[in-house]
């Protein structure tokens, strides 16, 4: 299952929801988040500013996705405006994403990246990811008490595609970002991944307008003393 130097486990759509299970998870609660975000992408009209319709889609696809887990027990915690839902034993989290052509793709020599560079409090998140917990092949109970307390940093990934108009997603666990970028306030695509789970896509025909989509951002707040 290895494949290349960017990605070392792909998991294909059919064998997802063994995977999922064991993080007690399921396709249908990932795709319905992401629907959520896929048709919030209709309610902009002509008067909105070029990129609300990427801006609705993150949005949308967080809520959806924090209402479902948080209702079964996760928490939610904000770091810089980042949203991240932590399972309820601390095994892991999960964040929210787009990505570029390449999410929700099974073709090996395709490694998707985030569609936008993200700053250090997001490419941070990923420092725990590093510690080769994630063997392909093991049961639910064991995974929960091998990664307790390591709290390694998913990402539920999306990609709308006008042409298709579908949005594909995955969920999928990074490789540690770059320190030293870290260090120097670079910032930083995600474009390597240990592990990554296509969950599918789902469909429609949005009415929004299609422009270049500015979405998930990551803010670094001061306040300004007198």
């Amino acid at each position: 299952m290895v494949q290349n130097a960017y990605t070392k486990i792909l998991v294909k759509t059919t064998e997802a929801p063994g995977h999922l299970f064991q993080m007690n998870l399921d396709s249908d609660l990932l795709l319905g988040a992401v629907e959520e975000g896929h048709a919030a992408r209709a309610n902009p009209t002509e008067l909105h500013p070029p990129g609300t319709a990427g801006y609705y889609a993150y949005s949308e696809t967080n809520y959806g996705l924090s209402r479902r887990l948080v209702e079964q027990g996760w928490s939610i915690q904000r770091e810089s405006n980042i949203p991240i839902l932590q399972h309820p034993t601390g095994a892991y989290q999960i964040v929210v994403s787009s990505g570029d052509v390449a999410t929700g793709t099974e073709v090996e020599s395709w490694v998707p990246t985030t569609l936008m560079k993200k700053g250090g409090k997001f490419s941070s998140l990923f420092g725990e990811n590093g510690r080769g917990l994630f063997d392909k092949d093991v049961l639910t109970d064991d995974l929960m008490q091998k990664i307790a307390g390591e709290c390694p940093t998913y990402i539920l990934l999306y990609h709308y595609d006008p042409l298709k108009s579908e949005t594909r997603c995955e969920l999928s666990l990074p490789s540690p970002a770059d320190e030293a970028k870290i260090a120097n306030k670079e910032k930083q695509y995600v474009a390597k991944w240990q592990k990554r789970i296509i969950i599918g896509s789902v469909g429609g025909q949005p009415n929004a307008p299609t422009p270049n989509f500015t979405d998930d951002s990551d803010f670094d707040i001061t306040r300004k003393t007198s």
